[in-house]
């Protein structure tokens, strides 16, 4: 009977524009980390924060395994947004925007191995027996990142785990993991039609879009979701229906936690079944999407997907 076992991993420090690497333990069944980033700063008059706050210090969390397999891409904007997607909340948070120094502020977050929403999140529980090492890679960004006004004087990301001792799957059940991957586009054009190619060859669970305006959310710039391969269409709809939807779906605390994201979940019913194959039946998959730029420096689509990666792996 397997049984739960839960632990601090380590913590890395704040050092701008630089990468820190936390050596994650093995040897268990894992079913996600969680993350407290505390932060020490200062407010000047007027400071302004941007919508995803702390989380914005950091640029990108990857998990590695065995030294080059990527199992998690993990953006700040994919952190706030799993936590609402996975939880139906932003999670525990206190950030002090009022003016002054030595203001401490905090927030958490959740990296799943364990598949949320689904009926048997455990098909991706992570055995980490399996690799030689087993990294989380902090690539830490600037004073900027989380707004204006705002001078970090120390920071520190805390890591602990949950997994599962003795757990073991059914029989002749294979190994999968639940990659996550983003990229991002900039809308240049007044009024465009901007494609985006996805990579095929994977099972998508989701694809989730976010539109910023010089880093904070907007919802007015995206007008029209549609994902396709070739002349197969999966989603044609409005993005304000698509955004009510999710409001539904996901239950977050208040509906505008979920401003300028729109989320297209493949799996709502919670079977592995519903994954969209583009190993066996699609060889194209593109996102399309009906955009208007707004007035800001820099108007950007950050397009975050979850996969499942099967194996033909056997537990021992």
């Amino acid at each position: 009977m397997a049984r739960l076992y839960e632990r601090y991993e380590n913590h890395a420090l704040y050092s701008p524009s630089s990468q820190k690497r936390i050596e994650l333990s093995r040897n268990y069944h894992t079913q996600y980390l969680l993350l407290k980033l505390t932060v020490n700063h200062d407010n000047a008059a007027g400071a302004t924060f941007k919508d995803e706050a702390l989380f914005g210090l950091i640029n990108q969390l990857e998990v590695i395994a065995n030294g080059n397999q990527t199992i998690k891409q993990i953006p700040s904007k994919k952190l706030y947004l799993d936590n609402i997607i996975g939880t139906s909340q932003r999670g525990m948070h206190s950030i002090d925007t009022s003016e002054g120094a030595g203001k401490e502020s905090f927030v958490y977050a959740v990296i799943p191995f364990s598949m949320f929403n689904t009926i048997r999140p455990h098909d991706t529980i992570l055995n980490t027996a399996l690799f030689t090492t087993f990294d989380l890679l902090i690539n830490w960004g600037g004073d900027s990142s989380i707004g204006s006004g705002i001078t970090v004087n120390n920071a520190k990301l805390d890591v602990w785990s949950s997994s599962l001792i003795n757990y073991k799957r059914n029989a002749n059940e294979t190994i999968s993991f639940f990659n996550s991957t983003s990229l991002l586009k900039e809308v240049t054009s007044t009024t465009n039609e901007l494609t985006i190619s996805l990579p095929t060859q994977k099972l998508y669970k989701s694809i989730q879009i976010v539109s910023t305006v010089d880093g904070k959310r907007v919802d007015n710039m995206i007008k029209g979701v549609k994902i396709k391969s070739g002349n197969t269409t999966f989603v044609d709809i409005d993005a304000n229906a698509l955004r009510a939807k999710n409001v539904f779906e996901f239950k977050p605390e208040a509906y505008n936690l979920l401003k300028g994201c729109y989320v297209v979940d493949f799996t709502i019913r919670g079977r592995m079944t519903d994954l969209l194959d583009t190993i066996n039946s699609y060889n194209t998959l593109e996102v399309v999407l009906d955009v208007e730029k707004q007035p800001g420096e820099t108007n950007n689509v950050h397009i975050l997907t979850d996969t499942v990666q099967k194996t033909n792996i056997l537990e021992k």
